[in-house]
């Protein structure tokens, strides 16, 4: 019984310690996340600030051709289909772009603006109709696009 009695005690003993192992661990796992969320909230920021876009003269020509291409592949695509979406929301996005940057405002700024309309594919559709990774997506090719 005393052989019981030791194993029960040691544990015991060990438990406690590794609950308050576990608890510290998680403690710890928490603070580095949020730690992390905020550092990179402020490097996306600092990132797109630090990025050098293209003028409004560089940009608008790089856009149209973008919008020719994704006109062109129109014709041989079946309307409805995942592919005719696509090049739908492509030639919408980069087109608001355009016209968003015709209008005098920043580079940056026109990317944001123009989402809405790629969500909807130029207001035909609601703007639930398009999920925020393809947008993110979307997004992100037309920076690497006017970006030097």
């Amino acid at each position: 019984m005393d052989c019981n009695k030791k194993r029960c005690e040691h544990m015991k003993h060990y438990s406690s310690k590794i609950g308050i192992l576990v608890c510290l661990s998680a403690a710890l796992s928490v603070l580095s996340l949020g730690v992390s969320s905020a550092q990179h909230i402020v490097s996306k920021d600092q990132m797109e600030q630090s990025l050098h876009w293209k003028t409004a003269e560089e940009a608008i020509p790089v856009l149209k051709a973008q919008i020719d291409t994704w006109h062109a592949k129109l014709p041989g695509l079946q309307t409805g289909t995942p592919e005719h979406t696509n090049a739908m929301r492509h030639a919408t996005y980069f087109k608001a772009i355009a016209q968003d940057m015709l209008r005098g405002k920043e580079v940056s700024e026109c990317l944001e603006n123009a989402l809405p309309w790629a969500a909807s594919l130029g207001g035909t559709r609601e703007a639930t109709f398009t999920s925020k990774s393809d947008l993110r997506s979307l997004y992100e090719e037309a920076k690497g696009l006017l970006t030097k």
